[in-house]
């Protein structure tokens, strides 16, 4: 079970890595075509390139531009949220994951605390004994 936990700890971590990536990468091409739509230029047909290039744009392309943006807008919001949901993910994993360490750490105190009952205790040599009694 632990083993588990970790795997998919690590898997979630993973994704969440992922997530940020891509959204890093989503906002960096929002911001730079939305300058392109401040400056009048660039067209939302022949895709990023261009934009960078400088095409000119009509006020369809701004348009459609415009919609691209909203869109990507909406993606990045869902992509956010999915990212703060698999962040609660490996938080509640790694509780998992301590809880479960802690049980067996106990168990294993448990273990070393109950003496064994299956042989008869050894003497302690401070216990009298009959042999060597004077009297």
């Amino acid at each position: 079970r632990r083993q588990e936990a970790e795997a998919r700890q690590r898997q979630l971590e993973a994704m969440v890595r992922q997530q940020r990536e891509i959204q890093q990468r989503l906002e960096a091409e929002g911001n730079m075509l939305r300058q392109q739509l401040r400056a009048g230029g660039g067209s939302a047909n022949v895709g990023l390139h261009a934009i960078a290039k400088g095409a000119s744009a009509s006020s369809s392309d701004e348009a459609a531009l415009q919609v691209t943006l909203d869109q990507q807008g909406c993606l990045i919001e869902e992509m956010s949220a999915e990212r703060k949901a698999l962040e609660v993910e490996v938080d509640r994993l790694r509780g998992e994951l301590v809880a479960s360490e802690e049980v067996q750490l106990r168990q294993q105190q448990a273990e070393k605390a109950i003496p064994d009952l299956s042989s008869p205790p050894s003497p302690s040599p401070f216990t009298p004994t009959t042999r060597g009694r004077i009297g």
